[in-house]
Formats: C-alpha cells, structure tokens, sequence
C-alpha cells in the first residue's frame, strides 16, 4: 500500500510557548509604506497592477530580491533567481487568485507601495466575516521558511521548555499560566510548573504593562534569541505562594507525545496520551511506540489529551485514527478535502484530482521506515480530551472516528472550530499558508466551524458528541487522575457519567477563575499591545505552522 503525500495544512493558532527562533522569529516589519518612496515595491520594467486581472503566478515564481544561496533541508539547491521586490508581490496576488480557497472574497489589493511582503498578504486574504460574526479566514498567516522549516522538521529552537495558555489578550490585566513544562527542561528543573500565572519578567509588569520599554522586556524575555540567556519570572501560583525563577534559555526538541501512562481504575485498564501537536514528523515514530505500549497493556479505553494540540500532519491524524479503531476503519475515508468553488476535487497547486484520505495503517515514511504495520486497539469508542486550543488535525481525529462510528467522547471545552486547511509554498524566503481547502469525514460533514462542544449539536445539523464540559483545571498536574478533565473521562468510562463537581476546581486556583481562552490569530486587531510584538506575533505564527496545521495531503493516491 502506497501514500503519495504532499505536505499541506490544516490547524489552528494556539500558543504553546516559551520556545522561538529568536526574538522576531523572522517576522517582517508589519508596516505599509504609503505614497512609496522612490524604488519600493515598483520596476520600470516590471508589472503594472490592472484590476481583476491575474497574470500566470508561474510568471512570477522564485522571482526573488534576496536570492538565497543555502539548500532546501532535502539538499537540494533553492529556485530562487534574481528578481525585485515588485515580483514578489505579483506573486502573492496571482497566486493566492489560483488557488485560495475563499478566491472571490479576497482583496485585490495593488501591490505599489508594499515594502512587506508578509503585510501585503495579510492585506489580500478575505476580511469577510461570517453571518455569525467572526471572520471567514482565521488562519492564514506566513513565517518565515527559515523558521517554518526548522519547526517542520523538529529541529532544536531557543526556548525554556515551557508551553503558555493564553487566558487574556483582550485587555488587562493579563492571565497568561503555564500550561505544561517539557520533561527534563530548564523550565521544570526551575519551577515554572503548571498552574503558575506570570506577573512579571525581568522586574517588567506582565500584568498591566504597556509602555514600549515594558513590552520590550516582555518579549525580550519570553522570546531569547539565543542559548544562556538569563531571563527572570515572577509568577503566582494556584495555591497562591508567589516566586521569582531565574531560567536559563537553552536549545529545545519539541517532543509531540509528552506523556504515556496505564491507568488502573477499578477493573479496567485505560491507556492516557497527552499529544500536543501534530506538527514535527518525529510524531511519527513517537505515536508508534506510545500505541505499542498500550496495546501490549491490553487497555480496555484510551484518553487523548489534545487540550493544547493546535494540529499538524493529517496523515499523522489519520494514523493515530487507525491506531485508535483498528480494523473497522480499513478503507474507510478519514478526511476528504473540497478546494476552490472553481474545480473542487483538483489540488489547484498540483493541479491533480485528489482522493479522500483514508485511515492508514502503516507508516510513512516520516520518521521511521515507509511501510511498517502500525500498531491498533481496536476500540469501538474513544475519549478525548479539549478546550479552544484543540484544532484542526485534533477535531479531524474526532470528527473521522465519529463518521465511521466510532463513539468519540469530549470531555472539556469547545474546540477552535478550524474545518479547513493548507498547503504551505516557500517563496523566496517567506513560507505563505493561506486556507485552500475544507475537509470532511466518511459522512461527508465538516461543518464544525463553530467547534464542537461536548453534548451540543455541531453547526447547523451536525452531530451532537456526547461527553462531560469541563474547564482546564490548572491546579493538577496533566495525567493526574484527579485532574478535572481525566477525572471525568475515567468518570464516563466506568458509566458514572459527568462528575457533580467537574467545573469546581476553579475555586482552588489562587490565580482566578479561567475565562475564555484566546483563539486570536496573526493579521488579527487584538487590543493588547503585547499581542502585536514581534515575538508574539511570529510565535503564533510558528504555532500555526505545525501546532495549529501542517497535514499530508495525498493528492495523487
């Protein structure tokens, strides 16, 4: 059986932080020169903007004011050939005219006048909003291919190890928590544990600051540019005793599986795995032998922790559904993509017809040897947990099983709501991730804008996922059995239903009750200035790459 598999991308932003590629993350200067000086964004020779019309992207393609001269991570040469800047953004315009999923509510902006290309993108995607409110695009953003290649692939960045929820970004003050710490991390060995609220870096007020000399510090801080930085947080937290840790940036491998364990409740053996994220091909290997240990344990259940996997590689989705079901879900459509209104079964990049996604059974090929047998439980139900950092390739995993018929629990919060996807293009130095198509599952439903919520009915006439709604409880440590959220799976696993007390824990936390958690994105007008500095922004970025998307799209099976 063989998968011919493009990467593409489906997710949403989340911010599971404390770990960059330097303080901007290679992020552009957001800024629009207007009237142009002499020389920006323009050649005597070169385009000229007319309204409606489209020249061939190709014309355009690799037509490049910086021409690169380091190799793509396969080796091989870049495209890139000497270009101007005004190339570049032709580029962007027909491009996004070809194959943008939403093409006929973007802006057909002219480019005279950029000197960003990043903004100039920002300016062209649809700020169309939807008839219940939010925008139609949400997640379109760039990154730098320095940046996002390097995420992709797994390689070390700079960071402490730990990952932050974003409680409060709509003003102040803030409520930013650690939400987990990386085993073994400077963060852990330090004391930046789950729970604890930041209240100050490097003497600078997290909570209310907003001069530029305390955003800068904020940013400085929670974004080194390099390993031994020294950077020192003030945090609270859930008991209410306060400290300041001194934490010393070092290099970081995300590691997408955090935590395997058995769990014995009562006389049945239930398998919990804390995935947060889809993204890094190591996922491959390491959802392999996580499900190999839980099928040699014999578990009768297993929990998904996916309350802050903002999603990643749909075939690593589309395995970790095979794992789940086994058998039953053979030959059956895990994820089929829609694209352009124009010609909705092509790939408008590749320009193939595409096939839906099945359930795979087998590896391939990102990080351990095409081909292998994956390991399956065969469970005719699942438990998984959430809250508004779930997206994408997370909901794809819920929304695939329930279309097979597999009882797909929740138990937690609404998830992001990010029904479509992406197929990431390097042009030039800028990696560009505009939305190209929506996805369904075996059932053809798809419509989960809203996300799901457990015991709600999904869109207008989805299914309703039966399960417990649950805040995060920030007191517990992740795969504690008393923590709010396995407590409660364990709870409706044995048949007892929602704990009583399942949103109680709230009022143990010194740190306050939770609020909605920010499912804000890049190119977004959020009225906390933090959110707009350049590390924030490029962060969220990175983590609309691959926490938030980054999928395999067969194209060609």
């Amino acid at each position: 059986m063989t998968h011919a598999l493009r990467t593409a991308l489906i997710g949403a932003c989340a911010l599971p932080l404390l770990v960059a590629c330097g303080s901007g993350g290679g992020a552009e200067s957001p800024a629009i020169i207007a009237p142009p000086p002499p020389g920006v964004a323009t050649s005597p020779a070169g385009p000229v903007y007319q309204a409606g019309v489209f020249p061939p992207s190709s014309q355009f393609r690799n037509q490049c004011a910086t021409v690169r001269t380091d190799n793509t991570p396969d080796g091989n040469p870049r495209a890139d050939q000497r270009g101007e800047l005004i190339d570049e953004l032709f580029w962007i315009r027909s491009w996004m005219n070809e194959t943008y999923l939403y093409w006929e509510e973007m802006n057909d902006v002219d480019p005279s006048g950029f000197s960003d290309r990043q903004a100039y993108f920002d300016e062209v995607v649809t700020d169309v909003r939807t008839a219940a409110g939010p925008l139609l695009d949400r997640f379109s953003f760039t990154q730098t291919t320095e940046a996002f290649e390097a995420r992709s692939s797994g390689a070390p960045v700079f960071g402490y190890g730990a990952s932050l929820a974003v409680l409060q970004n709509s003003g102040l003050p803030r409520d930013w928590r650690i939400s987990f710490t990386q085993e073994g991390s400077n963060a852990e060995t330090a004391g930046l544990t789950r729970g604890a609220r930041l209240l100050t870096i490097d003497g600078a007020d997290f909570l209310n600051g907003t001069s530029p000399e305390v955003l800068q510090t904020l940013n400085d801080g929670l974004f080194p540019d390099s390993v031994g930085e020294e950077h020192v947080f003030g945090v609270r937290y859930p008991d209410g005793t306060e400290a300041d840790i001194t934490v010393v940036s070092q290099s970081i491998t995300i590691e997408p599986v955090q935590d395997v364990r058995i769990i014995q409740d009562a006389d049945r053996r239930v398998g919990y795995v804390h995935y947060q994220t889809f993204g890094p091909r190591t996922g491959e290997a390491q959802l392999l032998d996580a499900f190999t240990t839980l099928s040699r344990a014999g578990v009768d259940d297993v929990v998904l922790d996916f309350r802050y996997n903002g999603g990643g590689l749909l075939a690593l989705a589309a395995q970790l559904g095979y794992m789940v079901a086994g058998d039953q879900s053979l030959n059956r459509v895990f994820y089929a993509q829609e694209f352009q209104s124009r010609a909705p079964n092509t790939n408008p990049i590749s320009g193939r017809r595409v096939a839906p996604i099945d359930f795979i059974p087998e590896t391939v090929g990102f990080s351990v040897d095409a081909g292998r047998p994956l390991p399956s439980l065969d469970l005719p139900r699942v438990f998984i947990l959430t809250t508004s950092r779930s997206c994408s390739a997370s909901e794809a995993v819920l929304n695939g099983l329930n279309g097979i018929g597999v009882d797909a629990f929740q138990i937690g919060t609404r998830t992001c709501g990010k029904a479509t996807g992406q197929i990431p293009l390097d042009n030039c130095g800028i990696t560009y991730v505009p939305l190209h198509f929506r996805g369904v599952n075996a059932e053809g439903f798809g419509d989960f804008d809203g996300g799901f919520a457990p015991n709600e009915i999904t869109g207008d006439n989805g299914p309703v996922i039966p399960g417990c709604e649950v805040e995060d409880d920030f007191s517990n440590p992740l795969g504690d059995e008393n923590e709010a959220l396995l407590a409660a799976a364990l709870s409706f696993a044995r048949g007892d239903g929602c704990p009583a007390d399942a949103t109680a824990t709230a009022s143990k936390d010194a740190n306050g009750p939770l609020g909605a958690e920010s499912m804000d994105f890049v190119g977004s007008t959020l009225d906390d200035p933090l959110m707009q500095m350049p590390g924030v922004r490029a962060y969220m970025a990175q983590q609309g790459v691959l926490d938030m998307s980054g999928t395999a799209l067969a194209d060609d099976k």
